[in-house]
């Protein structure tokens, strides 16, 4: 969802699956989503599917949701649960269930005021609420940790290939969509040609000055970066 538009997202995720290729297994992914989004807009339904659908069936046992700024929800998912179980139904064949065991809640409240005591000397609300904040989003992060800790790895290769595949498929379609064109137009040609021969009374003389025919061909061409 990044604010500069799809092309920056595609960037975004390159980016990310580059730095994967130098893992062989990850153990857990975390989806981060805020708890106060009622509906289910194109924008919540396009994060979503791109990050399911950037990653390997086989990654779906390592998925983890957590819900960030929960301390106004009082450390409970929010408006955004519903959407969000309604959404993952529809991928019936990843099967993904939002279950206490991978749904965890945070709240970062605690860090700003940390942040501002240290940095600032200020105080941003009161010290008890804030503890509270702190021990809580502590605790809830040892339980992702450990439930991390119990999952078998992703092998990160298959991701990765996935990816590389899809790549190589959407960067094929404009050369094979070229090719095409040029057969057909080529089939055309020699159609409207054969029909002429069929029809008409050309001459011999005639017949050699069209003896040599045009042939479009497509030449690679080596550049000087990579694209």
């Amino acid at each position: 969802g990044d604010t500069r538009g799809a092309s920056q997202d595609k960037e975004n995720m390159a980016d990310i699956l580059s730095v994967l290729r130098s893992y062989n297994k990850i153990h857990g992914i975390l989806i981060l989503l805020k708890p106060n989004d009622q509906k289910l807009d194109l924008m919540f339904k396009f994060c979503i599917q791109e990050l399911l659908t950037h990653l390997h069936r086989d990654a779906a046992k390592n998925i983890a949701f957590g819900f960030t700024n929960t301390r106004g929800t009082n450390y409970m998912p929010g408006d955004t649960f519903d959407p969000l179980r309604e959404l993952l139904q529809r991928f019936k064949d990843i099967q993904i269930t939002l279950r206490k065991h991978n749904v965890y809640c945070f709240d970062s409240e605690s860090f700003r005021y940390l942040a501002a005591q240290k940095q600032h000397n200020q105080r941003l609300g009161h010290l008890k609420e804030n503890r509270a904040s702190w021990d809580y989003s502590v605790k809830e992060s040892r339980r992702l940790i450990e439930y991390f800790k119990g999952l078998p790895p992703h092998e990160v290769t298959s991701t990765v290939n996935l990816y590389e595949t899809r790549y190589r498929i959407i960067r094929m379609t404009e050369p094979m969509a070229t090719i095409a064109e040029t057969i057909r137009s080529t089939i055309s040609v020699n159609e409207d040609e054969i029909r002429e021969l069929s029809h008409g009374e050309t001459k011999k003389k005639d017949l050699e000055k069209i003896l040599r025919i045009q042939v479009k061909t497509l030449t690679a061409v080596q550049v000087d970066r990579p694209r």
